[in-house]
């Protein structure tokens, strides 16, 4: 049984482990700042409104995490929940978690949220028809980015 439940203090070392795994793999197109890494995870302790980092736990075992962000969407006049990342060890894929954990934060946020949001890598054909077998389509415009 999937159980997901906020990130604790605890989760620090196996989060920062996961989220390199993840970086490494084919769901993202470049790498990241590993600091990067270490700084949501103190943004999530401290409760920031912008992010909530949950565990995902099987028979008493981390075995992956998912990060949410929130904005307000004008378009369509109301909160939007961002999937930011979802990440499951390569030891518990198959098992169906990913739709366990798409379940669980249409169910939980669906009240609240009017539009939710995801990314997926060109490369994560797989990943994409989970997505799409929920609902979510891809986006007709491109989006742009400024790092700073």
């Amino acid at each position: 049984m999937l159980i997901i439940r906020d990130f604790q203090a605890g989760d620090r070392a196996a989060y920062l482990a996961m989220s390199r795994d993840f970086y490494a793999g084919p769901a993202t197109l470049h790498p990241v700042d590993e600091a990067n890494f270490a700084a949501t995870f103190d943004a999530a302790l401290a409760r920031s409104p912008f992010l909530r980092a949950l565990a995902l736990e099987c028979e008493g075992a981390l075995v992956g995490y998912m990060l949410l962000s929130f904005t307000w969407s004008n378009e369509v006049g109301g909160l939007c929940v961002l999937l930011e990342e979802i990440y499951i060890k390569q030891e518990a894929r198959g098992a169906h978690l990913g739709s366990q954990c798409i379940t669980w934060l249409l169910d939980t946020y669906r009240a609240r949220a009017k539009r939710f949001r995801l990314e997926v890598s060109p490369d994560n054909g797989a990943v994409a028809g989970l997505y799409a077998r929920f609902g979510f389509a891809p986006l007709t415009y491109s989006q742009m980015v400024l790092d700073v």
